[in-house]
């Protein structure tokens, strides 16, 4: 009984760590081919810019523009703040802030501009044209590499010292830690689309999470969709291809 609480409260430590964002980050990096130490890396970097929240204004910025990240968030969504683009105010999950990025931002998630998966896919879209930083984090077995890599050719902050490199790359491997320990085998099992065994599903709005037994085409007809939708606001290219714990967008 006693270590069974001592196995308990070490369970409910790690996991207090691991907040659903960073989980549904990291199931959506494994989705898009990045290796676990790669999408600990750069997760890593998303928790020192936003706290891995899609929903964040720079604090410095809510006092100047004298607007929370609610109001911000509210007012660019419905019109009433035009600049939006042009404020130099970071946002979001890697905190963007120059007007060419967040015009990108603003394009692609206009009227849900805090949406975490919206700002997923731009943030791919954008992370696979640096090809240096796109080639180590889908295939490095190193986190403090691929959050090195994240740091110094795709965030780059102002403060790139290697005392901030090293802080960055140890918090990315402390993120790494907490997954493994979660998901046990990182949450990337293939889906046994022969088994008959089933599991209940779970759905949380726009989100479905894969189980045993599912494939795309089950996915499909329980939300009315199609196979082909599901690939494309999920970047898949194999429909074959899924895996337990996945997340995906469904609308």
């Amino acid at each position: 009984m006693k270590s069974f609480l001592i196995f308990a409260l070490c369970f409910l430590a790690v996991s207090s760590q691991l907040t659903e964002n960073i989980k549904k980050c990291y199931q959506y990096f494994l989705s898009q081919g990045l290796t676990k130490e790669g999408a600990a890396g750069l997760i890593g970097n998303l928790k020192a810019e936003s706290g891995v929240r899609p929903d964040i204004l720079e604090y410095s910025k809510q006092r100047k523009l004298q607007m929370t990240s609610e109001q911000y968030i509210q007012k660019t969504n419905d019109g009433t703040y035009t600049n939006f683009v042009n404020d130099r105010a970071g946002f979001g999950l890697v905190q963007w802030t120059y007007p060419s990025r967040k015009q990108n931002l603003y394009n692609r998630c206009k009227g849900k501009i805090q949406d975490l998966y919206c700002q997923l896919d731009l943030l791919m879209y954008e992370i696979k044209s640096y090809k240096a930083v796109y080639n180590t984090i889908t295939t490095s077995k190193n986190v403090a590499e691929c959050a090195k890599i994240v740091m110094m050719k795709y965030e780059r902050p102002g403060n790139q010292s290697e005392e901030n490199q090293n802080k960055r790359a140890n918090m990315a491997m402390a993120i790494y830690r907490d997954l493994i320990a979660f998901f046990g085998d990182g949450g990337a099992k293939t889906v046994d689309t022969t088994s008959t065994e089933t599991e209940e599903p779970t759905t949380t709005g726009r989100t479905y999470t894969v189980v045993k037994g599912d494939t795309l085409t089950k996915i499909a007809k329980k939300f009315n969709t199609t196979v082909k939708r599901l690939c494309e606001l999920n970047n898949i290219k194999n429909a074959n291809l899924i895996r337990i714990g996945q997340v995906l967008r469904i609308d």
